[in-house]
């Protein structure tokens, strides 16, 4: 247990009280200027959220067997007639018609076995298994079904795109005029020759291909296709270990067909035998996934009433204090300062990586409300209580250092 010494607590007292007494006489003294201070840092602070995407309601998400799939119909059925045979009568309302696209992932767990310590660095421990890529790749893009003179590949099944709108992006990190294939082996142009000059290939992974302020997911975890702790790969490694190092190739097709892509699957497990030896079991679903639109109003009521209620108490809690001018301007002054804390605390979460949320439905955005609530009524009753016939800046001054922590 730790503990401060009498002296060394009241001497640590003094200093920020005379701290907080010089701020509050410096903010009273320049009111103007420190405002002017204070927006410009809030707006510069805040200026991530610029690239934030405006949140809405969650995907829903329905899955339906593989097993006699069909593309739903356009028109919803009408209840009356009841659901034909074969057909599922709880179907939700947002599935019809034809999706628009299908999603394929191939998840890949390698590792360099055997691992002989001797004579491999800890390099090798992530070039091998990311090596496996580009021969994914190659199986992928040669494969060919049906017979000699009617054959199709992923090329006639996969959707096509055009070049990137990510201006800022570097040229080759992304499909561009071809099927949309992601996979770690964009990092270095899907050219193996690039990946075995590469003496750093971790530098190359964790190099900064986001624009500035840019929100999650990054590149990165987009091209490895799984969440990223779960891939293996750190950027600061100490020991010379085995290690499993797990990524996916994500093929986007514009139509499916369950005869091809059982035959797509045949043929990777002939071309990488050993992904018979772990339980590879057949997904006997497809996972529909529906993006609703978004209701701001609806997602925001919550919060919006919460700081109603806020503008509301702060009012008639400082309504019977005679000392306090504007009761309006304060309780105004209140709620603007509590939503300028929300948002540049959110800001500077995504700066680091971190994606809070301004759902009404998360608690963040009401704990926010309530400390700014506290603190807003602490440093009230602070500058209310100083005697009356000091001076205004005097009064703040003092006010401010009154709201001090002290020992229990």
């Amino acid at each position: 247990m730790f503990g401060f010494a009498p002296s060394t607590w009241k001497w640590s007292q003094e200093k920020i009280s005379t701290l907080f007494y010089h701020h509050g006489l410096f903010c009273a003294s320049h009111p103007f200027g420190v405002m002017t201070l204070v927006i410009c840092i809030v707006l510069f602070t805040c200026y991530p959220l610029t690239r934030l995407p405006l949140p809405g309601n969650a995907p829903l998400q329905f899955t339906t067997p593989i097993e006699g799939y069909k593309i739903p119909p356009r028109i919803p059925p009408n209840p009356a007639e009841g659901p034909n045979e074969g057909e599922d009568h709880r179907l939700p309302r947002w599935y019809l018609g034809p999706p628009v696209a299908y999603v394929q992932q191939i998840v890949v767990k390698a590792t360099v076995s055997p691992w002989q310590q001797k004579q491999l660095i800890p390099i090798d421990a992530f070039r091998g298994p990311l090596k496996t890529v580009f021969a994914l790749l190659e199986d992928i893009n040669n494969f060919q079904f049906g017979d000699r003179e009617h054959s199709v590949s992923v090329a006639d099944y996969c959707l096509h795109v055009s070049e990137t709108t990510m201006k800022k992006m570097p040229q080759g990190m992304l499909p561009e005029y071809g099927c949309l294939i992601v996979s770690p082996a964009f990092f270095w142009n899907k050219d193996i020759n690039k990946f075995s000059a590469d003496g750093e290939i971790i530098n190359t992974i964790y190099r900064d291909l986001r624009p500035p302020f840019s929100t999650p997911p990054s590149l990165r975890d987009i091209l490895f296709g799984v969440v990223w702790k779960e891939t293996g790969v750190k950027r600061f490694y100490l020991r010379n270990r085995q290690r499993v190092i797990s990524f996916a190739v994500t093929i986007v097709f514009k139509k499916y067909d369950q005869r091809f892509m059982a035959a797509l699957r045949d043929k990777l497990q002939v071309a990488h035998p050993l992904s018979l030896t772990f339980n590879n079991s057949e997904v006997d679903h497809l996972a529909h996934v529906h993006f609703r639109a978004i209701n701001h109003f609806v997602e925001y009521t919550p919060l919006m009433v919460s700081y109603v209620l806020l503008f509301l108490y702060i009012y008639f809690s400082v309504r019977k204090i005679e000392m306090v001018k504007s009761k309006w301007g304060l309780a105004f002054s209140a709620v603007v300062t509590v939503i300028a804390s929300l948002l540049m605390s959110v800001s500077l979460c995504l700066s680091f990586g971190l994606t809070p949320s301004l759902n009404g439905s998360e608690i963040f955005p009401y704990l926010v409300v309530i400390i700014g609530l506290e603190n807003v009524l602490v440093m009230t009753k602070s500058i209310v209580s100083t005697p009356i016939q000091l001076d205004v800046k005097l009064r703040v001054a003092q006010g401010r250092m009154t709201t001090e922590v002290v020992p229990r």
